[in-house]
């Protein structure tokens, strides 16, 4: 093997094309393994598959296809594996969440996940308990455009994956951060550097040797071929734990056509977009260059109030905002010397969640029954607990911070028991009613909220009066804030804007984020702050939807697959 084709084989691993199922039943064989691995330079254990980067492990499957996938644990940590954007229609025990919808998976067990790829789209899996994601347990979950609705057209399409990373291990780093004899103002910590497709650059001569003794000065960077007038769909996914990222390839502008999983009206040309931590974005990149050039793929992470609050002068001494990759037209330009090319000037993007407008909105029933609750979410010590939690009251009630249940929530609803407090319970009745929520922000940063198992109507993001807090839901049908009714966006992530704080960190005002959906899925789906750091914290509640269906059932545990509740033992419970 030559030199150039010795590189070439390692700098375009991660883009290795994933070949799509031609059956409608999707089987893989997954060992979760941990490896050391060297993704920006610095070696450190990770968790991946089969002893790989989970980039190597793509997910590609037909929209509605049976997806099989035998997982085996070969790590200490428990293990279970959300797939993010998945509705889980009948399979609410696929969804993948330790302690709410199953018993994490241990050392030496296997379990099968079994389900269908619905929806559509670009989305993504990850580990599920605790903060265990951001060591490397994360990956893409692509569900090919049904033949029969509108396809995004496109020559060619690329997964680029994007994530803050550490080289401390998350664990670590999480009790540092939440004990406040350590850590008295509450800052969460912040990553060293950008990764596009597991692959990143870090000076080595910053790295803490004492620490981190190993680090590779050469890094190849990820790298996609681009043709000269052909048309390439990016599939872009912030998989990290904190920091929201710009993507942008310098001298090519972009047309946005879809967010997690969900068409859009192709947005106006920009030559940057905003992804908060946990979504998706597709992108539609026309070919302008010409052979043998080459260009930077940026990935730019966001720091500073509202996002972190840690001092700059805190921040790792090898800090790099910025995650780098290649567009090269033509193979003969994948050379070792990287590309001479320009960050655009002046940056011209997508700002906010609500700058899209769905392709096809859902459409409610006109006769539904129409209910409204309130959420409230903070940060803070309290007496009994000095160390920083998050915090969530549910429809008025004392603030509680959630703490991960020891029977999981579905199936305790299952066997008829008592959801308990710290569970952050909001139960809706009916599984089907518009149901309306309105999440405020008690807290400075910007919060990414996700709900499993449904997208929903983003109505309203920006800030009102503490005062106003409740007032939103009266008796009878709430009315929504109207500022976002004739352009409707859905997405099943979306960001609570930071309250405004004084000068001693007091909030002058509320972040508020409204949304809407139809309760047609029955089951417990977490609603939560998508940063690691926040939901490992308590920053969660859980949706429970027509506890009934669950409760009623003579089945009782025996709806649910009998492999996957067997994992919890005899009794179906384990200790978090």
């Amino acid at each position: 093997m030559t030199k150039l084709s010795k590189y070439l084989s390692t700098a375009l691993y991660a883009i290795a094309p994933n070949l799509l199922s031609a059956n409608d039943t999707v089987q893989l064989d997954w060992t979760i393994t941990r490896f050391l691995a060297s993704y920006d330079g610095v070696q450190r254990s990770v968790i991946g598959i089969n002893g790989q980067s989970t980039s190597n492990f793509t997910v590609r499957v037909k929209c509605g296809s049976r997806v099989i996938i035998k997982t085996t644990s070969d790590v200490e940590e428990g293990v279970a594996i959300h797939w993010h954007g998945m509705f889980q229609k009948t399979t609410q025990e696929m969804d993948g969440v330790g302690g709410v919808t199953q018993c994490p998976l241990t050392s030496k067990k296997t379990i099968v996940y079994d389900f269908l790829a619905i929806p559509c789209g670009t989305h993504w899996f990850h580990a599920h308990l605790k903060t265990e994601y951001m060591d490397g347990l994360r990956g893409a979950f692509i569900v090919e455009d049904s033949p029969h609705e509108n396809k995004v057209v496109a020559d060619e399409d690329y997964v680029l994956q994007m994530a803050d990373y550490y080289h401390e291990e998350s664990a670590s780093l999480f009790q540092k951060a939440t004990d406040i004899s350590l850590n008295p103002t509450g800052a969460k910590p912040v990553w060293n550097t950008v990764l596009i497709n597991d692959r990143g650059r870090i000076d080595c001569t910053k790295v803490d040797k004492t620490l981190f003794p190993v680090c590779n000065k050469q890094q190849p960077l990820t790298t996609i071929i681009f043709e000269t007038g052909k048309t390439y769909r990016l599939r872009l996914i912030n998989m990290g734990g904190f920091a929201p990222l710009n993507f942008s390839v310098d001298n090519h502008e972009m047309t946005v056509v879809a967010a997690d999983g969900v068409r859009v009206k192709p947005s106006r040309k920009v030559n940057s977009v905003r992804l908060f931590v946990a979504q998706t974005m597709d992108v539609l990149i026309e070919a302008v260059g010409e052979a043998n050039q080459q260009y930077f793929m940026r990935s730019k992470s966001n720091f500073g109030p509202p996002y972190t609050s840690l001092p700059r002068e805190k921040f790792p001494a090898d800090f790099n905002p910025v995650g780098l990759g290649r567009v090269v037209y033509g193979e003969k330009a994948v050379t070792p010397c990287d590309p001479k090319s320009k960050d655009w000037k002046t940056i011209d993007t997508l700002e906010n969640d609500v700058d899209l407008v769905s392709l096809i909105p859902v459409i409610f029933p006109k006769d539904a029954q129409q209910n409204c609750s309130i959420l409230q979410f903070t940060i803070k010590t309290t007496p009994s607990d000095p160390n920083w939690l998050g915090y969530v009251s549910v429809d008025q009630s004392p603030f509680t911070t959630f703490v991960l249940p020891t029977l999981p929530t579905l199936y305790a609803l299952a066997l008829g028991r008592e959801i308990p407090v710290s569970s952050n319970p909001l139960f809706l009745a009916s599984a089907e009613m518009v149901q309306t929520i309105f999440i405020y922000n008690l807290n400075p940063a910007v919060h990414p909220m996700h709900l499993h198992g449904f997208i929903f109507r983003i109505l309203f993001v920006g800030n009102v009066p503490i005062d106003k807090i409740g007032s939103s839901c009266g008796k009878g049908t709430p009315v929504p804030p109207s500022r976002y009714k004739e352009s409707i966006i859905e997405r099943d992530v979306a960001s609570v804007t930071g309250c405004t704080p004084d000068n001693l960190g007091n909030c002058q005002d509320a972040g508020l984020l409204v949304i809407q959906f139809y309760t047609d899925n029955p089951g417990a789906w977490l609603l939560h702050c998508h940063i690691e750091w926040h939901f490992a914290t308590g920053f969660t509640s859980t949706v429970i939807v027509d506890e009934k269906q669950f409760s009623q059932n003579p089945k009782g545990l025996g709806v649910f697959d009998e492999g996957l509740v067997g994992t919890c033992g005899e009794e179906p419970t384990y200790r978090p």
